[in-house]
């Protein structure tokens, strides 16, 4: 029998467990500040769990009907590694707080835990999957099913309301369970009935208490994450204070951004440089600041790399400000970065950049915060300085690259993920020269590059249809400051 009772607004949730597992509902949603919109006034409900054993659960499965498709568009297919992440971390740091043992993160539960929470997604059924027993990896002991559903992407709100009711704290409180897998689906959708409303966000836990956990089994979702991409760091989200900041005008695409040697960041302006505006204190924090219009929301975003080795972004405001800054990455120290859109079929500005070893990696911008699976591009690219640029003028970005004896070559991107050959020679006699690429300096659709002589002059190289334009000086004194890429 079914049960509805009251939590907060914007939330649902549904829990069952077998053999031994006792299992109980739990859920709510609460926006938080830098969260998407908040939840609607949706009335929730509560269901409570049905206990079985292994074979009566089966058995109910086959009879069980299949609910009817929604349109596939109503699946948002923006990467959910961040809030895999997060429910994985925030289940773990309350069983620690208990003296109880951290559970592992299995990616083949995982595959039965997120196919189901597409299901609820795609078909507006928020219900439990009555095969999820057969479907995890056999040899478990208990097993558990917890399903949430909510009107925003607010994951850490979601694992406390599951805190702060006692029948998932017991879940979650059972000392035996040693791993579990997790699934998260985005939709388009806001709840429109509290009868069968279509959630923002479906998530699905299955626990399972086994003897030897299933092969392979990792400690943490970033372990598996860093499995899959050769052993390297790959960002992971996570909300932080930015450094001080003023009102400021927006910042254009083209205009020059420079950081002085007291940590002050300026916006110099385009075409010509003058008038400068103080944008924020405090950025010697960062190594390097890139602007891009990272959510295509019309207004230009700061993506900057810290000195220690995290990535934050500053999502920029109409107005001219800009949004507390949010960190979306770690790891990158030994990273050299570039930012623009390498990929064609990707309507975001992503990362390329190249480590230690000198491989050179796309991370794609998958929903204008977070990154998808990197890919490896290239490698032995170690000596080479680099910057992303449509060069000849095709609507690809191309790669500028300098070698330690002052050539500059340019490698043709394919619109993809690689290349469509070779390098060829540009330029030489670059040695003494920083640089990084710029749209719209010269004016609206304008390509070049702004470079930085070990002088201080500040030069301008205008680019068009795969050519150099004659080299304009546009400031000078600027030998302490760092340029941001715009």
């Amino acid at each position: 029998m079914k049960t509805r009772t009251g939590l907060s607004a914007g939330m649902v949730a549904l829990a069952v467990a077998l053999s031994v597992g006792v299992a109980a509902p739990s859920s709510a949603v609460t926006a938080s500040p830098g969260a998407l919109p908040a939840p609607s006034a949706t009335a929730p409900a509560l269901v409570p769990p049905s206990l079985a054993s292994p074979a009566v659960r089966k058995a109910a499965a086959k009879a069980a009907p299949a609910a009817a498709p929604a349109a596939a568009s109503d699946l948002v297919k923006d990467s959910n590694i961040a809030a895999v992440s997060e429910v994985f971390t925030e289940i773990n740091t309350f069983r620690a707080g208990k003296g109880l043992p951290a559970v592992k993160f299995t990616p083949k539960i995982s595959v039965v835990a997120q196919a189901w929470s597409d299901t609820m997604g795609t078909t507006a059924n928020f219900d439990h999957n009555p095969s999820y027993s057969s479907q995890m990896p056999a040899g478990w002991q208990a097993a558990s099913e917890i399903i949430a559903a909510r009107s925003d992407r607010d994951v850490k709100e979601l694992v406390k309301l599951w805190i702060n009711s006692p029948v998932h704290n017991a879940i979650m409180s059972t000392k035996d369970y040693t791993t579990i897998g997790i699934g998260v689906t985005f939709t388009n959708s806001r709840p429109e009935s509290p009868t069968q409303p279509r959630w923002a966000m479906y998530s699905t836990v299955n626990w399972g208490r086994y003897a030897s956990n299933p092969d392979p089994t990792f400690a943490s979702v970033q372990a598996w994450q860093d499995s899959l991409n050769g052993g390297q760091p790959t960002p992971t989200p996570s909300p932080t204070q930015p450094p001080a900041q003023n009102a400021i005008r927006p910042v254009g695409s083209g205009d020059v951004l420079a950081r002085d040697a007291g940590g002050n960041l300026w916006n110099y302006g385009s075409p010509a440089l003058g008038g400068r505006q103080l944008l924020g204190t405090g950025w010697d924090f960062f190594k390097q600041t890139f602007v891009a219009d990272w959510n295509q929301d019309g207004v230009q975003d700061l993506i900057a790399q810290a000195n220690n080795g995290d990535l934050y972004l500053y999502r920029g405001l109409a107005g001219g400000d800009y949004q507390p800054g949010i960190r979306i990455g770690a790891g990158w120290q030994a990273m050299t970065v570039t930012v623009g859109k390498w990929n064609s079929a990707n309507p975001f500005p992503s990362i390329v950049a190249k480590d230690a070893a000198g491989d050179l990696w796309y991370y794609p911008n998958s929903n204008g915060l977070n990154f998808g699976a990197r890919v490896r591009i290239g490698t032995g690219w170690s000596n080479l300085a680099i910057t992303q640029v449509d060069f000849d003028g095709n609507g690809t970005m191309d790669l500028l690259a300098r070698t330690t004896d002052g050539k500059m070559l340019l490698y043709k991107g394919a619109g993809s993920n690689g290349f469509t050959g070779g390098s060829t020679v540009v330029g030489s006699g670059w040695n003494p020269y920083s640089f990084n690429s710029t749209t719209g300096f010269a004016g609206a659709g304008t390509t070049g590059v702004i470079a930085k002589h070990s002088s201080g002059v500040l030069y301008y190289y205008g680019i068009s249809a795969g050519q150099w334009q004659a080299a304009r000086q546009i400031g000078t004194g600027f030998g302490p400051y760092t340029l941001a890429a715009n």
